[in-house]
């Protein structure tokens, strides 16, 4: 049996759900691969560390309206994940409040694929459609 090469194809490390970050993917024709060192765990224990203070920190705060002026500065320096925005809205008592909160961090959520995880949060099905809705115009 004889094979032959048709076409060579460049291959690229790709994330399927957030921009390609951290020196990931191809510099100068070259794959670049992610690091996989210990610094990058390290990281990451650090980061979830920081947001489980954070959601601490709301836990404290006895209204709504600070929880959710504290989580949108929060967010503002940084992008979240769905499953984090989630464990955020899970803080507030109100529906009002938890839909103003999704709405708001939908723009800086770094998997908007997974956002259909913050159903689960809502007591009325009314609000989470209104969710849908703003979703699909931003």
């Amino acid at each position: 049996m004889f094979m032959e090469i048709l076409q060579n194809v460049i291959v690229e490390y790709s994330n399927w759900y957030t921009p390609i970050q951290n020196g990931l993917g191809v510099n100068n024709g070259n794959v670049v691969y992610p690091n996989t060192n210990q610094n990058s765990t390290v990281n990451n224990q650090y980061n979830q560390q920081m947001f489980t203070q954070f959601l601490n920190s709301l836990d404290k705060e006895s209204f709504d309206s600070k929880k959710l002026d504290k989580a949108k500065k929060y967010i503002d320096k940084g992008n979240l994940n769905a499953s984090q925005i989630t464990d955020i809205a899970k803080k507030f008592s109100f529906d009002s409040n938890r839909l103003d909160w999704a709405k708001y961090a939908y723009t800086k959520c770094n998997d908007k694929a997974n956002y259909f995880i913050l159903k689960e949060v809502f007591s009325f099905s009314s609000s989470y459609d209104e969710l849908e809705e703003y979703m699909l115009t931003h």
